[in-house]
């Protein structure tokens, strides 16, 4: 459709309403598919002077009845293929005018095109423009009309659509350039693109609906320089097949909207990997009462944000209305430069409105300002969930469980609970390649309880193929919650399905494990530390440490936000190795121990796997050490870029003497200090203390024990000063540089000499005899405290560990 068509049909429109005699300014309802008489529909009611309710193809009829009913709608545009629903509005008395937009015939409905035939294009020179009447999602009750004046000076132009004139300011939408929009037209964001698009006199390409690969063919086929999303769009178009995702050229696209929904972090920095920096963050709402953006650039520095509105226009706000200092949660009001009204409802209208001035308004939005005044969202205070008479919201779980590497989508709802009055359940929908898997709910449950309060767990994970959302992203808040409430009212055998899935998971429940766990997560200002969680023994690794270790490094890799990682270890020891207690307690990790082939896979997944990722991310990584750090403790300590140790501790391995191995950790301690050090604490059992670590090179700076965290906090305080992405070049430099030294080669080698050396007869004697004594609660390992290491430097001062659980 060109731009004559369209202001000729929607001048014929505009006179073929003003002629049917209908009250003035009385809204017009729209219920259309994705098609160019959208457009024609919308400008001819505006230009009549009427008002626009656009319709959900979702609805039912008797839903969209009660928003025909509601704003007493005049006239009505129908969808031939909504025929049920047109059945259902024709019963409506106040409807006076009814237009069809199809092939087909619907009963008491004249077809549109036929009506505008031989209509004149002529319209007064100073048309009065008319105004919208959209309706609230409606996900927590019934939705409501947002009702503004019409303003008899109003004219179609930038100024009138003021999201024009910010699409002209803060996108650079220039003449000539194309939108995309693959969303409904029946939500206000996307309709008020495409009409601010129409203003500024650019090319419009609307998606009948949103299909992945199609998205990607609009954007190469018509060179799109601007779209608009909603994060489930970004899952959907990164679930593509590689090849698929690379066939098409997207360089023209210069600006990705996204709205309606918070993005992920994961997903949204997959998506900067694919596209480039030209994701920007749109934050806003129906009402119109308040906006944010967040550009790229300012993203990559407040992951989080979604954006920093008018500081004049904005404040947060306690229960009793009082205004919050930066950094405080509480509901979001905005100054109303352009006062609004629920159509119909002053309860609601008041409700909206701050309690000692009437000019702030807001949505129950809920957020924070940080002291640059970046606004960061925490829920909708209507979808927040109240247990025990503590707030949770929703979005800071889910935020939680989307940022989990297995996880594609999660909404979480509040379910009635005769305890505590609401408990949280979760919905969540896994990346495809592991919706069978068996150590899911495992992995989620480790991520919460190192990124989560214990009190704000989901008491329920509901694992479902997909999310109910509903077409505009936005999740099916109502239909979840009943899912909920009968998932409360069933035992777990018995629990409904969920749009066809797999039946209800066992409820997650309580454990003292909420508490903590054995890997602790702390982020801030930057920094996020990860610190072994068992120093009961000295933090041996089990199995769940070092899966969870391995997901924790996952998502500092996949975390823009993190600038410095710090390795630490709980209690009085960094890390006395892997714990020997797994063959004997963990029935799998023994089975998989002792075949060759299964064993190699093991290893190399928990053992070796973790600390090869560690060792290679672009940012700079801080071992703190303190006590004993033991076999696979040094190997962690190796694989980081500095070691700060207190003076008390001890590094050394006592596997090659005392299991018969070739252990695991001669390659990264080997590479940073060389083969004689390396052969006196592999060969010869010899503790190095820490200034002897220092000289061999394993260790960056020795101090007393109580100074340990001063030191680190220059350190990082140093780090942080650093420029970004210089210091990520020159640690890809050094990277490559080791790769010339053949270390990569090393590490390949020496884990086949592992595995080799774990099959001999030597070492399975030995691990027999070990076996037989750990059983009986007795050491596996001689003591060694009392040893020095070359001859006169003794360790009897360190901290005491019974090396029993050392590997």
């Amino acid at each position: 459709m060109t731009y004559r068509e369209l202001a000729d049909d929607s001048a014929r429109l505009a006179n073929v309403l003003q002629g049917a005699n209908l009250p003035e300014g009385s809204p017009i309802a729209i219920l259309l598919g994705n098609c160019p008489e959208y457009f024609v529909a919308y400008w001819g009611i505006l230009r009549a002077g009427h008002r626009v309710t656009t319709l959900s193809t979702q609805l039912t009829p008797d839903e969209a009845a009660y928003i025909v009913g509601d704003c007493r709608a005049s006239g009505v545009i129908v969808g031939t293929d909504f025929e049920g629903t047109a059945a259902r509005l024709a019963e409506i008395d106040h409807l006076k005018l009814r237009l069809a937009v199809g092939t087909g015939l619907v009963d008491g409905y004249r077809n549109m095109r036929e009506a505008l035939a031989g209509v004149s294009t002529e319209r007064p020179d100073r048309e009065r423009l008319g105004n919208e009447l959209l309706y609230s999602s409606g996900t927590t009750g019934a939705p409501k009309g947002i009702w503004r004046p019409i303003d008899p000076n109003a004219a179609i132009d930038e100024r009138t659509f003021s999201l024009a004139s910010v699409y002209e300011t803060e996108f650079g939408f220039e003449d000539g350039d194309v939108y995309l929009s693959p969303a409904p037209l029946y939500h206000a964001s996307p309709l008020r693109f495409c009409v601010a698009t129409h203003v500024l006199g650019g090319t419009v390409v609307v998606q009948e609906k949103f299909d992945a690969e199609g998205a990607l063919k609009a954007i190469e086929q018509h060179q799109v320089t601007h779209s608009q999303w909603v994060p489930t769009m970004f899952v959907r178009m990164l679930q593509l097949p590689s090849e698929v995702r690379h066939a098409y050229d997207l360089s023209s696209l210069r600006v990705a909207v996204h709205s309606a929904a918070p993005c992920p972090d994961a997903t949204k920095r997959a998506m900067v990997s694919w596209w480039g920096p030209i994701l920007w963050d749109f934050y806003g709402a129906s009402e119109a009462i308040g906006r944010a953006f967040l550009d790229p650039q300012e993203w990559s520095e407040r992951p989080g944000s979604v954006g920093r509105p008018d500081p004049e226009l904005v404040r947060i706000c306690d229960e009793s209305g009082a205004a919050l200092e930066a950094g405080r949660v509480g509901t979001i009001y905005f100054k109303c430069v352009r006062p609004f009204e629920y159509f119909g409802d002053p309860e609601k209208t008041a409700r909206s409105r701050h309690p000692e001035d009437p000019e702030w308004v807001t949505v129950g939005d809920v957020g924070r300002l940080d002291s640059d005044g970046y606004l960061y969202l925490a829920d909708r205070q209507s979808f927040v969930i109240i247990s025990g008479g503590v707030n949770i919201y929703p979005q800071e779980v889910e935020n939680a469980l989307v940022g989990h590497r297995k996880v594609a989508d999660a909404v979480v709802v509040g379910r009635p609970d005769p305890e505590f009055g609401e408990s949280v359940v979760a919905f969540v929908e896994p990346e495809p390649e592991f919706y069978a898997d068996p150590e899911l709910i495992e992995d989620i449950q480790g991520r919460l309880r190192r990124t989560l309060a214990r009190f704000k767990h989901p008491k329920w994970i509901e694992v479902v193929p997909e999310v109910p959302r509903t077409p505009g992203g936005k999740p099916d808040v109502a239909a979840l919650r009943e899912l909920a409430s009968r998932l409360s009212a069933a035992p777990a055998s018995e629990a409904p399905d969920v749009d066809g899935g797999a039946a209800a998971t066992s409820p997650v429940g309580r454990s003292a494990r909420w508490d903590s766990g054995p890997i602790l997560v702390d982020d801030r200002d930057g920094v996020r530390t990860i610190t072994f969680n068992r120093p009961e023994v000295h933090n041996a690794q089990n199995l769940e440490m070092l899966r969870e270790f391995d997901a924790a490094i996952d998502e500092v890799a996949a975390d823009r936000s993190v600038r410095v990682l710090v390795i630490a270890g709980a209690g009085r020891s960094f890390c006395s190795g892997h714990d020997l207690r797994m063959m004997g307690e963990d029935k799998t990790y023994f089975s998989n121990f002792s075949k060759v082939e299964t064993r190699k896979e093991q290893e190399k997944r928990w053992f070796v796997d973790p600390v090869a990722k560690l060792r290679h991310l672009p940012i700079p990584t801080v071992c703190r050490i303190q006590g004993h750090c033991l076999a696979a403790g040094l190997m962690f300590a190796a694989a980081t870029d500095f070691v700060v140790a207190g003076e008390s501790a001890i590094f050394g391995s006592p596997i090659l003497m005392h299991m018969g191995v070739n252990e695991a950790e001669v390659p990264n301690f080997a590479s940073k200090v060389g083969e004689s050090w390396a052969k006196r604490v592999f060969w010869l059992d010899e503790r190095l203390s820490a200034e002897q670590a220092r000289q061999a090179g394993l260790v960056t700076w020795v101090v007393p024990d109580d100074d340990l965290d001063s030191k680190l906090a220059w350190l990082i305080e140093r780090l942080l000063r650093a420029p970004r992405q210089a210091l990520e070049l020159s640690k890809e430099s050094l990277q490559y540089l080791a790769d010339l030294r053949g270390e990569a080669q090393f590490h390949t080698f020496h884990f086949m000499s592992h595995q080799i050396s774990h099959a001999t007869h030597e070492a399975g004697e030995i691990l027999n005899e070990r076996l037989a004594r750990l059983a009986k609660s007795e050491s596996v390992i001689p003591d060694h405290e009392s040893r020095s290491s070359g001859g006169g430097s003794s360790t009897s001062s360190g901290p005491s560990v019974n090396c029993e659980k050392g590997e």
